[in-house]
C-alpha cells in the first residue's frame, strides 16, 4: 500500500511530502519542461553525467509538494542554491522521495491484469 506522505529531514527540519493529486502531478511534469527551458527530453536522453546531474537539480516535485522547504531555503528556487546545500537535499530526496515516486509510477503503470480487455 502506498503511503499518503513521506517525510524528509533537511538540516534538522522535517518536511512532509504528500501524495500528489492529478493537478499536482501535471504541474510537476510541466514544471520540469519549464525549468529546463524545453530541453528536458533531450537532457534525459543525453549520456552525459553532467546532464543527468542537471536534471536532478530540477526541483519540480519538491517545489510542488513541499513548498515550505523552498520557502525555508531563503532562495527563489534551486538555481540560486549553493551546490553543497543542494547535495544535502538531493541525497535525502533519493533516499526518501524517489522510492515514494516509484510507487506512484508503478501504480499509474499498473500491470497487464489491470488492463481493460477489449472484446473481439
Amino acid at each position: 500500500m502506498i503511503k499518503d506522505e513521506v517525510t524528509i529531514e533537511i538540516k534538522g527540519h522535517s518536511y512532509p511530502v504528500k501524495f500528489p493529486n492529478v493537478g499536482q502531478f501535471y504541474q510537476i511534469e510541466a514544471m520540469k519542461q519549464s525549468l529546463s527551458r524545453g530541453f528536458y527530453n533531450s537532457m534525459v536522453m543525453s549520456p552525459s553525467a553532467m546532464a543527468q546531474h542537471a536534471l536532478d537539480m530540477i526541483e519540480a516535485a519538491i517545489a510542488v509538494l513541499c513548498p515550505k522547504l523552498i520557502e525555508d531555503l531563503k532562495v527563489k528556487n534551486f538555481s540560486e542554491l549553493d551546490v553543497r546545500d543542494y547535495k544535502l537535499i538531493r541525497d535525502e530526496y533519493f533516499k526518501t522521495v524517489a522510492p515514494f515516486f516509484k510507487e506512484i509510477t508503478d501504480l499509474l503503470k499498473g500491470d497487464e491484469s489491470d488492463d481493460v480487455k477489449k472484446e473481439e
